[in-house]
């Protein structure tokens, strides 16, 4: 996904991980906003064939995915790149696929679209299980 191609279309149903299971546009779909106010998108492709082809365990943990990005319990800049935002959602011990599954990592990459007219874009580019949050990472 280029930073020209973000943002596609807009939800077309309240749920908007049907919307991302039944795109064909390749565009990515708004799923929900930051603390900031951004808007956050997540493409199929990258969901599919990305995330859940890596991590199929976070299949479940939609819900938690956009309650993390919207609430996050800690979020930090990535220190290899600024452009991108960590967020974390703490897994209650009950809910954890494995031991040390104890925060989900949401990985947001922040891009200005011409699609956009420039305005600042989140899009989703990974989500995973981890055991402790980013070393070196500075926390917003």
């Amino acid at each position: 996904m280029t930073e020209n191609e973000a943002a596609g279309p807009s939800p077309s149903s309240d749920d908007p991980w049907q919307d991302i299971l039944e795109d064909t546009s390749s565009l990515p779909i708004f799923l929900t906003y930051d603390p900031d106010g951004v808007p956050v998108y997540l493409s199929k492709a990258v969901w599919t064939e990305h995330i859940l082809l890596r991590h199929p365990e976070v299949e479940p943990f939609k819900g938690l995915i956009i309650s993390i990005i919207a609430d996050p319990d800690s979020r930090q800049r990535d220190p290899e790149d600024d452009r991108i935002l960590l967020y974390y959602g703490i897994v209650r011990e009950d809910h954890r696929p494995f031991r040390k599954a104890l925060f989900l990592r949401v990985v947001v990459k922040y891009v200005y679209p011409p699609r956009r007219r420039g305005r600042r874009t989140g899009l989703i580019s990974a989500v995973y299980f981890v055991d402790r949050m980013k070393r070196g990472a500075e926390t917003l």
